[in-house]
């Protein structure tokens, strides 16, 4: 059986964000993410990137190329460049997804949204998590730069 990950906020190829991260600059900050996402994910894995996956010129989509697994983007805010550019890199481009009971965003949902799902997995928030076990934040920073299993999100919060 192959694996599902989620991660967000990769801002590859972001220098000013790399900085701020702690890194010494974009290299190593891009390093560090490809060599824990490849250490993780297989070919075969699915990996859902819950936006804001390239900055810095459309130029550096091509850092995609090196991570492995079967790609699947929920667009950020600031994937800004034409989708077919996105679907050199990603088997699917999405706004949100429904995954199960879960709802899969860049953005949080507003809170109205609960009836529709239990849990609402999105990045965009970087260092800051919802006082709310509703969301579950998964932006590099929040998940060690390091994709993390779908399915133990799921079981820790709502126990399925």
């Amino acid at each position: 059986m192959n694996n599902i990950y989620v991660i967000s906020d990769l801002h590859l190829g972001h220098e000013k964000l790399a900085l701020k991260r702690g890194f010494a600059g974009v290299k190593e900050q891009d390093e560090l993410i490809i060599d824990r996402w490849n250490s993780k994910v297989n070919k075969r894995d699915t990996i859902w990137v819950l936006g804001d996956v390239v900055l810095g010129g459309s130029g550096n989509l091509h850092i995609l190329s090196k991570l492995i697994g079967v790609k699947k983007l929920v667009m950020g805010n600031h994937d800004t460049y034409p989708t077919s550019s996105y679907l050199k890199y990603f088997n699917r481009v999405y706004g949100a997804v429904k995954y199960k009971d879960c709802v899969l965003t860049h953005i949080p949902v507003h809170p109205s949204q609960f009836p529709r799902f239990r849990l609402n997995i999105h990045g965009h928030l970087h260092l800051k998590v919802i006082a709310d076990t509703r969301y579950i934040n998964v932006s590099c920073e929040q998940v060690n730069y390091t994709p993390v299993l779908l399915k133990n999100i799921i079981k820790i919060q709502l126990g399925d």
